[in-house]
């Protein structure tokens, strides 16, 4: 299954009365909780270049197979 695949399902899925019930679910459940303030090291361009960074590394087997459980 392609993501594709799963979010043209998923709109199928909350069309007529799925959507308003989820709303109201997840409006419920987040109600009270504050937002997240991600702190940036600094501002973000007035026109986004979509230049970046990568950071290479490499995984041990042995840490690798002991997976995010550090």
């Amino acid at each position: 299954m392609q993501y594709a695949d799963y979010a043209s399902w998923q709109r199928q899925w909350m069309k007529g009365d799925v959507y308003p019930r989820q709303l109201s679910y997840w409006t419920g459940q987040l109600a009270g909780v504050e937002a997240l303030e991600v702190p940036t090291d600094r501002a973000r361009p007035p026109v986004q270049t979509q230049n970046g960074a990568t950071e290479e590394f490499a995984l041990t087997p042995e840490r690798s197979a002991r997976g995010c459980s550090a």
